[in-house]
């Protein structure tokens, strides 16, 4: 009800809760009435309060993890059962590396894929797949290829955390200065995706930032995050 929720997620989602907590006062005046005896129809409504409960918040989490969080670790042969896309192989060099499939995406889902999915689009804004993101939301174009002052997601991260167009919002861990300088790389360089670092080329002070942010075991150097605030 506070705005953001969309979908047939969310439709189920209180659907199924409002089922559970009439389930719930149910088996509550059966437990009084009983005098704590434990017979079958007991039973079988905890039984089912156990499966109401585990399907209310499987569509909970699809609110606030998107709808792909059960797949997302799931063996491959549970992910070929329900329809997923193969996994990703894994990155083993920077210059092998996808820009936005294995930079961008998994960093964006991270850190704001909690409120901006495709279930939950806080501000209309979702970062559930490219094209979302660079549409953006109710405040205008997250991402403009090429352009960085244009761009409101890095306007947004790049402000002092105590304002309150700050992202992200409610006090959740909020992008490293390198990330940031990532998105700022990646938006100036044109929001590439399906293509490789190594094609693109990449200043030598990003790709430390960019095998760091990969697992390869560099650390980057310490830069401090950017303000876009006075280029808009």
């Amino acid at each position: 009800a506070e705005g953001g929720f969309t979908g047939p997620s969310a439709d189920a989602h209180r659907f199924w809760g409002t089922v559970t907590a009439v389930a719930a006062l149910a088996a509550w005046w059966l437990a009084a009435r009983s005098g704590g005896s434990v017979g079958v129809a007991r039973l079988g409504l905890g039984l089912a309060m156990l499966a109401l409960v585990s399907l209310t918040g499987h569509y909970g989490g699809h609110l606030t993890h998107g709808t792909t969080y059960l797949e997302e670790y799931a063996p491959s042969f549970l992910r070929s059962l329900l329809g997923a896309a193969p996994r990703r192989p894994p990155v083993t060099s920077v210059a092998a590396a996808d820009p936005y499939h294995d930079v961008v995406q998994p960093l964006l889902e991270e850190r704001c894929g909690t409120c901006h999915n495709d279930e939950k689009r806080n501000g209309g804004f979702s970062v559930g797949s490219y094209d979302s993101t660079l549409a953006g939301g109710d405040t205008g174009r997250a991402v403009v290829p090429g352009n960085v002052a244009a761009s409101e997601l890095l306007y947004r991260v790049g402000l002092a955390p105590d304002d309150e167009a700050f992202m992200p919002a409610e006090g959740k861990t909020p992008l490293t200065a390198q990330q940031v300088e990532l998105l700022h790389w990646w938006v100036a360089a044109g929001a590439p995706r399906d293509t490789t670092v190594g094609a693109l080329g990449v200043p030598a002070g990003v790709e430390p930032a960019l095998a760091a942010e990969l697992g390869l075991g560099a650390t980057a150097p310490a830069v401090p995050a950017a303000n876009t605030k006075a280029d808009t």
